[in-house]
């Protein structure tokens, strides 16, 4: 494939006034390559100084130009502001990616908008899926480091809409939101500015940032990944399933003579059950299906093996009509063991 280039950015401008630009690409690149490749102009279209900052072949290449003149600029103005610059950079054809061998037909060039003061540049949300405690995060990027207590600084001067109570974290250039944000929703993130009197150096430029939160992954998950159920009593496993209209169920049991060579072939791991078990049952069952609302799935091992099932170790496996046997990438499971016997290490 031939290489992209898929987005530039500003990471940081230190005291020189030397910017920190990332160019981001679709392919990994060599950095002492692409630095060969790139140049970068002021608004008076000269040519600024270039050099790598890092280089560790990736699809991310680093690179320190500058120095910049910025002149002085106020922190609650509205970008762009007369103290920012715009910078042009430019990747010249031929540079090629690790997928190669062709390298870029034509010169690509961007525009990025640099400033020294703190900028909420993007709102971006995770995707929820199904399991318990599966928050939302809310993702605010910077174009510049934050501050040290960054969320003492900035948690009185954000809020959202529609009201959602949320944790707050920061980390590098980035500010989390994470709560009970609900899929297929829409949000409005503010950035208020200080009060008269603070730094105003310390705060990031007022700002009002939307993002949709995206609808829950269509998912299954186990209430537990592996456990025990006494020989009496209800044997049933717990499952959560969200937009998924049906779910097969798939029962293998590991029998005594196999259990030893199944824990010592990849530690265990739960895709390599069907080299050491025989399915027992498959069943499809049919769910609701009410979009974003997680239902939940009980799973009585008895019904589902046609019989009271013998004490022994099993793995049930969720997955969806059609999928192919085995292909543990698009199911989930957990590992039951039936026994009123129980051992303990010393």
């Amino acid at each position: 494939a031939l290489p992209i280039l898929q987005r530039v950015r500003q990471l940081a401008v230190d005291e020189q006034g030397r910017v920190l630009l990332e160019l981001a690409f679709n392919d990994t690149v060599n950095p002492a390559e692409a630095l060969s490749h790139v140049s970068v102009r002021d608004p008076d279209a000269r040519k600024v100084p270039v050099e790598l900052s890092g280089r560790a072949p990736s699809d991310r290449v680093r690179v320190l130009a500058g120095p910049v003149k910025f002149d002085a600029t106020s922190a609650a103005a509205t970008r762009p502001t007369e103290g920012d610059r715009t910078l042009a950079i430019s990747v010249s054809a031929g540079l090629a990616g690790a997928s190669g061998p062709l390298g870029l037909a034509s010169d690509v060039s961007r525009e990025v908008v640099v400033a020294r003061t703190l900028v909420a540049e993007e709102l971006s949300s995770s995707q929820p899926g199904v399991g318990e405690g599966d928050d939302v995060r809310l993702q605010i990027s910077f174009n510049n480091p934050l501050p040290a207590k960054a969320v003492d600084l900035l948690g009185p001067l954000v809020s959202v809409e529609p009201t959602t109570e949320y944790r707050l974290a920061a980390s590098g250039q980035t500010l989390t939101l994470e709560g009970a944000f609900e899929p297929g929703t829409r949000y409005t993130v503010k950035i208020a500015s200080p009060t008269q009197g603070d730094d105003a150096r310390k705060y990031p430029r007022a700002a009002t940032l939307a993002v949709f939160v995206p609808d829950r992954r269509a998912e299954a998950a186990f209430a537990a990944r592996a456990g025990y159920l006494g020989s009496a009593g209800n044997r049933t496993v717990q499952a959560s399933v969200v937009n998924m209209p049906a779910v097969v169920v798939k029962a293998y049991r590991i029998y005594e003579n196999n259990l030893v060579g199944w824990r010592n072939y990849a530690a265990g791991s739960d895709w390599a059950t069907q080299r050491y078990a025989q399915p027992l049952a498959v069943k499809t069952i049919n769910l609701a299906n009410k979009k974003n609302v997680p239902e939940e799935l009980r799973i009585n091992l008895d019904e589902l093996l046609g019989g009271k099932a013998s004490d022994g170790a099993y793995r049930i496996v969720l997955g969806t009509p059609g999928e192919a046997e085995g292909r543990w990438w698009g199911e989930t499971s957990t590992m039951v063991s039936l026994s009123d016997v129980g051992l303990t290490a010393k």
